[in-house]
């Protein structure tokens, strides 16, 4: 999302009501006493507003934010920097923390319960550890795969705070917002359109939202409509449910390749040429909130939802 569209403070974010009343305690009553903000962890499905929800922190608080990704962290001078330079109170960001390797967790452990870093220094009986204070702050944690995370470094987190798919009205909302602030015209019925399609998620709903202005400044129209997100979408071969051509092929592999499951995921990413993460984190949560298959002990298997919409939708292509 661009730094113009983001939301800037709680107040601002549609969605996830919950999360943004238990923050807006904690900053509140964090500002009353004149300390610092517990660490956050939050976990959710990609796109759902944990980055956003982040900066609002921040912002709400009047500090400045450190934005780090795990998968860029290889080695503990990588965040050693961030750590030692963060001013009092202020917001270090990791996205992706599950992808942390076990050495800079290890360095996290000191550096999240005491604001100290413990470095070795030296080798074998000459090993010695030096100690660099830090100002308090607050660490936030992003992830996709919060069993990814390990239980020490997990258990070093304050509060944890899981984030939900949005509901079509509240994708409704987020898209009439963007199209304000960049003064498109689009009707109710479109919004609503294009967020069935967006499953459950402001990043793709803005992102279709974005695309589907080029579709109508292409054919010199001058608002969205119904017909234009629908020839937009057509084009991306998203269906009226939000479900893109991969889907598809998951729910046609499930029924026809391995007759309904139960299946392993990596048998899944394997039959798709994709990654198990993918599978996981960006296939399977909205087909779940479709209630299309279900998680099991022994795997995949699809339900009589997903069978049904099989038999309407894929079977007869």
């Amino acid at each position: 999302m661009s730094g113009e569209l983001r939301p800037q403070y709680l107040a601002e974010i549609i969605g996830q009501v919950s999360i943004k009343e238990q923050l807006a305690i904690s900053i509140s009553a964090t500002k009353e006493r004149g300390e610092t903000l517990g660490h956050l962890l939050f976990d959710g499905p990609r796109g759902t507003g944990k980055t956003t929800l982040s900066i609002a922190i921040a912002n709400e608080l009047g500090v400045p934010i450190q934005m780090l990704n795990g998968a860029t962290i290889k080695e503990p001078v990588d965040i050693f920097r961030s750590l030692r330079d963060a001013e009092k109170n202020s917001v270090i960001f990791i996205d992706e923390i599950h992808r942390l390797p076990i050495k800079v967790e290890e360095l996290l452990y000191t550096a999240l319960e005491d604001f100290r870093i413990d470095i070795p220094v030296g080798m074998g009986n000459r090993t010695r550890v030096i100690s660099y204070d830090l100002e308090p702050y607050t660490m936030v944690g992003a992830t996709t795969m919060v069993g990814g995370v390990t239980g020490p470094l997990r258990d070093r987190f304050r509060n944890r705070l899981t984030l939900q798919l949005y509901s079509h009205n509240e994708l409704a909302q987020i898209i009439r917002g963007n199209a304000n602030k960049l003064q498109v015209s689009i009707s109710p019925e479109a919004e609503l359109e294009l967020a069935k399609r967006s499953r459950g998620t402001p990043r793709i709903a803005i992102n279709y939202f974005f695309w589907t202005r080029d579709v109508m400044t292409d054919r010199r129209e001058e608002s969205i409509t119904t017909e234009i997100v629908k020839k937009a979408m057509d084009m991306k071969e998203v269906d009226g449910m939000g479900l893109s051509k991969q889907d598809r092929e998951y729910l046609r592999l499930l029924m026809e390749v391995f007759d309904g499951g139960p299946v392993g995921e990596r048998n899944i990413a394997v039959s798709l040429n994709i990654s198990p993460e993918t599978v996981s984190n960006d296939i399977e949560p909205y087909l779940i909130q479709l209630e299309y298959i279900k998680r099991t002990d022994r795997g995949r298997k699809i339900t009589r939802k997903g069978q049904e919409y099989y038999h309407k939708s894929i079977r007869k292509i």
